[in-house]
C-alpha cells in the first residue's frame, strides 16, 4: 500500500505498508469453494456469477506459508494436485451439479460422476470446459464462417486439491474388508 493508498497508522500518519495473509499450515485435503452466486441489490434477487475463472492441475502454496518469525519461507512442502471439481450448470434459480474426479493417486484418468452414470472424461472437459465466462466458437453457415460468442453456464463451484506428499496415503485402495471393519 503506497501512494494514495497508504495505510493510516494512528499517531504516525500515512505509511507505506504491505497487506497480505500468511498461513501456518494447509490441510492435506484443501477444498476451495468459488463464489459463483451473489445477491444483486438492484434486481433484488440472487444471481449466478458467470465470470471466467481458470484453475490449474498443480497448486504451489509454499510462498504463502509463514515460519515461526512470521516471515514467508520456502522450506515447506505445500504442493497440491487437483483431485476433483464440482461443477454447477444452470443459473441461480435452477441447475444441476456434477463432478469430475481423479480417484487414483498414480493414474491421471479423470471420470465424470453425473447422477446415475460414471464415465471416463478427457482432460479438456475438466479444465477448459469448466472455467465459465464467454466462449468463442467459429460457426460455418451459408458459405461463410462466423465468430459466435455464448455464455458458458457450466462452471467450477468447488475445487478439491490433495497435498502431493499425502496423495498415496489418502487415495489408497480401499478393500471390502476395510469397509466392513470400519462400518461397525
Amino acid at each position: 500500500m503506497d501512494g494514495n493508498n497508504k495505510y493510516e497508522a494512528e499517531g504516525f500518519g500515512k505509511q507505506d505498508a504491505k497487506k497480505g495473509i500468511k498461513f501456518l499450515s494447509f490441510p492435506n485435503v484443501l477444498m476451495i469453494q468459488l463464489k459463483r452466486f451473489e445477491f444483486d441489490y438492484q434486481k433484488n434477487q440472487m444471481c449466478k456469477i458467470y465470470d471466467r475463472f481458470e484453475y490449474y492441475d498443480k497448486l504451489d502454496l509454499n510462498k504463502y506459508i509463514a515460519n515461526s518469525d512470521n516471515n514467508l519461507t520456502q522450506s515447506t512442502n505445500e504442493l497440491f494436485t487437483l483431485h476433483s471439481v464440482v461443477v454447477h450448470s444452470g443459473n441461480a434459480f435452477s441447475g444441476h451439479y456434477y463432478a469430475y474426479i481423479r480417484p487414483h493417486y498414480n493414474d491421471n484418468q479423470w471420470y465424470l460422476f453425473n447422477d446415475e452414470y460414471v464415465k471416463p472424461a478427457k482432460e479438456h472437459e475438466v479444465f477448459k470446459n469448466q472455467f465459465g465466462g464467454v466462449t468463442k466458437n467459429w460457426v460455418s453457415r451459408y458459405g461463410g464462417v462466423f465468430e459466435q460468442h455464448y455464455l458458458c453456464d457450466a462452471s467450477a463451484y468447488v475445487l478439491v486439491y490433495i497435498k502431493d506428499s499425502e496423495r498415496e496415503k489418502i487415495l489408497t485402495k480401499v478393500n471390502e474388508i476395510d469397509v466392513i471393519i470400519n462400518f461397525y
